[in-house]
């Protein structure tokens, strides 16, 4: 089993629209900034915060991370059947579900975050 990482930073973009606020991660000046001159705070094994695990490096899920300010996550695929679950190392040792549920959680942010990469 192989896994993967997906760092959503990497492929996020900015969207600004004039109707909107124009702050860009809560500060107007990084609006006008490119990508590669901004730092973004990241969180390791994003996905884990199951259930109390012991092998858990997170202690908030990704939607809350999103909320506080990360917006770099890593998450650690692993191919199961026909779906890519988040596990770390092992999906005996914890498995956070689905990939899809965590980039739907992520797309639902920047939906309601369109100034936020």
């Amino acid at each position: 089993m192989r896994s993967f990482y997906i760092i959503t930073a990497l492929t996020a973009l900015f969207f600004t629209s004039p109707a909107l606020s124009q702050q860009c991660n809560g500060h107007a000046e990084l609006c006008s900034r490119p990508y590669h001159q901004i730092a973004f705070p990241g969180t390791h094994n994003s996905y884990s915060a199951v259930n109390g695990s012991v092998a858990a490096n997170q202690n908030y899920g990704v939607a809350t991370q999103l909320k506080d300010g990360i917006r770099s996550l890593m998450l650690d695929g692993h191919k199961l059947g026909n779906n890519i679950q988040l596990c770390h190392t092992s999906c005996v040792l914890e498995n956070a579900g689905t990939a899809v549920d965590t980039l739907t959680t992520i797309a639902n942010f920047m939906k309601a975050n369109p100034n936020e990469v």
